[in-house]
């Protein structure tokens, strides 16, 4: 009678310990936040599409946004392979619970699936394209690794091919210009390469970050095209070295 009263007991512990933890995930976690969005003020708008009720822009407003930067990615790189979640609220508190912080929008990649949150700053087709880029390119790298974790690519090539679709004039060549001293103040590629060294620092360096990448990329692509980065990101999905494919002749 002990023996099954203390099992009684374990097995209520268990349980307990299993709710809260569920509980947490849910109420404290963005991917929990992110898999129930539909119960937390948000309309789907169209498929994947969420938009906060509270959103001081109606849906067709929201929606033409969404088609102009779809359309600036396809005229990139073509058909598309990437279909992330995209969830707008213009809410601080609900847009930090998912994850962003002072970005207007961020695309956010757990394994292989994107979440895109945009804030009512980042309602505009330059940032818009700027986070379906990395949807797409997460897309290709992620294929088939659902639980991945680790970065295949560094930061400054991932933010560089995000900046190929935003047109702001932040990031542009008179700005690297600038920013560079023509191209005599560079810093070294590999300083910049994790997330932790490329998005350190005050509002001033990450935007020289940004205009580097920017601008390494492009010089990249000019070279190697659009097919080399479809070609790339599907060789580094298969295993292959991103820096022997990335600085290979």
């Amino acid at each position: 009678m002990k023996k099954l009263k203390k099992k009684h007991i374990i097995a209520g512990i268990i349980v307990l310990i299993l709710l809260v933890g569920v509980g947490y995930f849910f109420r404290f976690t963005n991917i929990g936040y992110f898999v129930t969005v539909q119960h937390r003020g948000f309309n789907e708008i169209q498929d994947r599409v969420y938009l906060d009720a509270d959103y001081p822009s109606g849906d067709m407003e929201v929606l033409s946004a969404l088609e102009d930067a779809e359309g600036r990615l396809k005229e990139f790189l073509g058909d598309l392979e990437s279909n992330p979640t995209i969830i707008i609220s213009g809410n601080r508190n609900k847009l930090t619970k998912m994850g962003l912080g002072t970005s207007p929008a961020a695309c956010i990649r757990i394994g292989a699936i994107c979440f895109i949150v945009v804030s009512s700053d980042g309602m505009n087709t330059d940032v818009i394209s700027h986070e379906l880029t990395h949807a797409e390119l997460y897309a290709r790298l992620y294929k088939g690794k659902l639980l991945a974790l680790t970065d295949l690519v560094p930061s400054w090539f991932n933010e560089g091919v995000a900046l190929q679709n935003d047109y702001r004039e932040n990031y542009n060549e008179d700005a690297w210009s600038e920013a560079t001293n023509n191209g005599r103040d560079i810093v070294d590629l590999t300083e910049i390469d994790t997330p932790q060294k490329f998005y350190s620092g005050d509002e001033s360096e990450r935007r020289y970050k940004y205009i580097i990448s920017k601008h390494e990329v492009k010089e990249w692509l000019d070279t190697h095209g659009v097919e080399g980065l479809i070609s790339l990101a599907d060789d580094v999905n298969t295993g292959k070295s991103f820096e022997d494919l990335y600085y290979a002749k």
